[in-house]
């Protein structure tokens, strides 16, 4: 079994259950936010590289996501470590979502390894100050002695 930590607790998690965790900060209880930050994992295969995920999740959005446009794709560090991050628009019921969405790799239980992403969306743009805010909170992030970072 792996140790699982959240802020609240710790717990023993059996080694078949997959991490799907979701984290969701916004700024309004109901409805529409102009700002949201959104934490998840997802796992992918032991032998892909960042840009290998970058090509697969770009296409999968390409596919999925109505008048899809990526409007920069970089190599960056989270936590001293490689990320991925990608900026990109799309078409919702009229309205124009964008998302600034950076992925760090890990390795998790039984050495499975786990992409983390942090996504901002905002509704037809991300203002300067909430994109300065979501670069700071990206810049504060320190990975867990046990969230071992991988390429």
């Amino acid at each position: 079994m792996a140790l699982y930590q959240t802020n609240e607790l710790i717990f023993d998690l059996p080694d078949s259950l997959k991490d799907k965790t979701h984290h969701i900060f916004s700024l309004t209880d109901d409805g529409p936010s102009p700002f949201t930050l959104v934490i998840s994992r997802h796992s992918v295969a032991v032998d892909e590289t960042l840009n290998a995920y970058g090509d697969r999740l770009i296409g999968e959005m390409r596919k999925a996501l109505p008048a899809f446009e990526l409007q920069d794709r970089t190599l960056t560090l989270v936590a001293g470590e490689p990320a991925l991050r990608l900026a990109y628009h799309w078409g919702q019921n009229g309205q124009k979502l964008h998302q600034i969405q950076v992925t760090v790799f890990r390795i998790a239980a039984l050495n499975r390894k786990q992409a983390i992403q942090f996504t901002a969306t905002g509704h037809d743009d991300i203002s300067p100050d909430w994109q300065s805010s979501f670069a700071q909170i990206v810049a504060s992030i320190r990975l867990n002695k046990f969230a071992e970072a991988v390429v």
